[in-house]
């Protein structure tokens, strides 16, 4: 992968993982990042060895957005800037490979319009809705590596309407407070999915004998 100024780009077998890196600015996205950003999605359509795109900042800030000192309000309006700037969005939400979005600390303006443009969270806001969890908690953007780490099974996308590489789907009871998973029903393929009515009886019964220990755990 090329050197760029302000992201720094490393791949792991089939997944690039750009660092937003300005951090004398606090990642604030520039003129030179909305073209490396450009430049790189480009690449990365274009690889056949990459799957998966994982945009980051560091661990106390993801971006705080777009760098006023060259979109300042007291200046002439940057059209071409501006208009670059959501030419990348675009490139971003249209590219045909995974992409996330994994946002730590401070995430402002154009940082919430880069998450966006990902299409970890649009996919689980829309399977949240149409599947009616609106109690329960949808996870998303888990990225590849760590998903084998967690025990769940990765796929390959077959046709049009599904990402080259994805995350096979789980339910996890897990206690409020301090995480303890106390069940997990993981699936390894699309079409396999537990009866909500099993799981929601065993769930009862856990919460009816107050969350003993959980068993499994060998």
């Amino acid at each position: 992968m090329r050197q760029y100024e302000t992201l720094k780009v490393v791949q792991e077998g089939d997944v690039v993982t750009a660092f937003l890196d300005r951090p004398d600015a606090r990642n604030a996205i520039n003129m030179r990042m909305v073209n490396e950003l450009s430049h790189l999605i480009d690449a990365i359509d274009d690889a056949k060895d990459v799957s998966v795109l994982v945009l980051r900042g560091s661990p106390d800030v993801f971006t705080s957005g777009i760098d006023l000192h060259e979109f300042a309000a007291h200046e002439k309006r940057n059209i071409y800037g501006l208009q670059k700037w959501e030419q990348v969005c675009r490139e971003l939400e249209r590219l045909k490979k995974f992409t996330v979005a994994a946002v730590q600390g401070e995430c402002t303006g154009g940082g919430f319009q880069l998450a966006l443009s990902c299409d970890a969270r649009e996919r689980g806001e829309r399977a949240k809705d149409q599947w009616g969890l609106e109690n329960l908690r949808v996870g998303y953007g888990i990225e590849p590596e760590d998903a084998r780490k967690a025990g769940l099974y990765i796929s390959e996308g077959r046709g049009k309407d599904e990402p080259q590489l994805f995350t096979e789907p789980a339910v996890l009871l897990v206690k409020p407070g301090d995480g303890t998973l106390y069940a997990a029903w993981v699936q390894s393929q699309p079409r396999a999915r537990p009866h909500f009515e099993e799981v929601l009886a065993a769930a009862d019964k856990l919460i009816e004998r107050g969350l003993p220990a959980p068993r499994g755990s060998a």
